[in-house]
């Protein structure tokens, strides 16, 4: 019967190698406790043996003399106390600390390390504990939150600096297996100029993964792509980097970014006038005058036919004494979600000028189209925008000063425009000069699906 047990364990032991993680834990132990189950009194007896030579057993583990898989299912009955073994939560501890060779290697199944951390006994030595609290959070980082007990973050940055370690989790980087924490580290080495890792093609490449990465992260390295200190000047990717700074673009970076960012667009504009092209080299001169990355040239405006109105004044701006709760400063007439739809995918821009008619009586009447942008739709998405959104204060509103005429009050100009190249971050808006600008966001419609295929990818989406 022993020589019986002792071949189905050896089955188990090969079926663990076999499997991985908890589905090999699982199979071994149930393997185990199969045979068990087939004689649990003659079973009783190497418990019985084990506990009673605790020291000659681990030794003949450690010798090789008992099979890893085999010491691993005896672990498995001494931790449960199920398969007529005494539960001996220490021994248990040993039985696999002994079937694992020293120092752990990164090739160790995780859950034999979920293992030794659940029953790690209290007089272990400190180091040995803070190893194996390393492996379970370098071999299995979604079961750990923070970092390793008993590790600080230098410490830990310092061992992910290692070639072994380093390639293992930047393997998984940006993934749902990723630790958020050991992504942070591999991020910061990457950009750090005194770092064994810094690679700043690596550190785009994150970018590239992670998509929504930090204003302040993003200012970082577009500060080392215009150093020329460090020597890997790339002044394309810079302005893409700090594509959200303008001084008419709202921004809840820090102000030190802040400062950084406009530093980098004077950087990116005095390059710019070496450029052979006139319009590029023009272009920077505007930057390093102004400060603003985006010089829009207004666009045309076409004047419409006013209606027929009695009496009808056309004010040059709108009368100051004139406020709008909400939209006092005009930056809230429109958002860039405004754009309207089919606009964007017939790729059509356009200036829009709107202006609040006042009757005789001084109250709010209607919002007429001064200036057409040559769509009908444009003309009518701001039309009904900005009266969906303001209608309540324009109501609220009495125009004194001009008894007995009707009179139009002009509001901002709205510019639909379509992204361009070197342009602000596709979705944005921003108000100045009079003008509110909205930059539509460009979506990429998906594709007919090929049907000769049998199976076939969903298309991509751009936002």
């Amino acid at each position: 019967m022993n020589l019986l047990i002792g071949r189905m364990l050896a089955g188990a032991a090969t079926l663990g190698l076999l499997l991985q993680g908890p589905v090999a834990r699982a199979s071994t132990c149930n393997m185990f406790r199969e045979v068990v189950a087939l004689d649990p009194d003659r079973w009783r007896e190497p418990c019985y043996n084990a506990l009673r030579d605790r020291t000659g057993f681990l030794g003949r583990i450690t010798r090789g003399a008992l099979g890893e898989e085999e010491a691993w299912g005896y672990a498995e009955a001494f931790a449960t106390g199920d398969s007529g073994c005494t539960e001996d939560d220490d021994f248990a501890f040993e039985i696999a600390n002994a079937a694992i060779d020293w120092p752990l290697n990164k090739n160790i199944q995780p859950w034999k390390i979920d293992f030794l951390d659940y029953h790690v006994p209290e007089y272990l030595n400190e180091e040995r504990k803070r190893m194996i609290s390393w492996f379970k959070w370098i071999g299995n980082p979604t079961r750990v939150d923070g970092l390793p007990r008993g590790w600080t973050e230098d410490e830990a940055r310092q061992q992910i600096l290692r070639e072994d370690h380093w390639e293992r989790v930047r393997a998984r980087f940006g993934s749902f297996l990723a630790n958020p924490l050991q992504d942070k580290l591999l991020f910061e080495a990457s950009i750090d100029p005194e770092s064994e890792r810094f690679d700043l093609d690596e550190a785009l490449a994150m970018v590239s993964i992670l998509g929504d990465v930090s204003v302040e992260r993003k200012t970082r390295i577009a500060e080392l792509l215009v150093d020329p200190r460090i020597g890997h000047l790339d002044y394309h990717n810079a302005a893409q980097l700090v594509a959200w700074y303008s001084p008419f673009l709202q921004s809840e970076a820090e102000p030190v970014s802040i400062s950084k960012a406009k530093w980098i667009w004077a950087r990116i504009a005095q390059n710019m006038l070496d450029s052979i092209d006139p319009a590029i080299r023009k272009k920077g001169q505007a930057i390093l005058a102004t400060g603003d990355p985006y010089q829009d040239e207004p666009m045309a405006l076409n004047e419409v036919q006013l209606p027929q109105i009695p009496d009808l004044i056309l004010l040059k701006k709108w009368p100051d004494g004139l406020a709008l709760t909400r939209g006092q400063n005009f930056d809230r007439l429109v958002a860039a979600n405004d754009y309207p739809s089919i606009a964007m995918r017939q790729e059509q821009e356009g200036a829009v000028g709107l202006a609040a008619l006042f009757g005789p009586d001084g109250k709010f009447s209607d919002l007429v189209i001064l200036i057409s942008s040559g769509v009908e739709r444009l003309d009518e998405a701001a039309r009904r925008t900005v009266l969906r959104r303001l209608q309540p204060d324009f109501k609220a509103l009495i125009l004194k000063g001009f008894s007995g005429n009707n009179v139009l009050a002009p509001l901002p100009v709205i510019e639909w425009k379509l992204p361009r190249a070197g342009e602000p971050q596709p979705g944005s808006k921003r108000y100045r000069n009079g003008r509110i600008i909205v930059t539509a966001q460009m979506v990429e419609m998906p594709v007919a699906l090929d049907t000769s295929y049998g199976c076939q990818d969903w298309p991509s989406w751009k936002n």
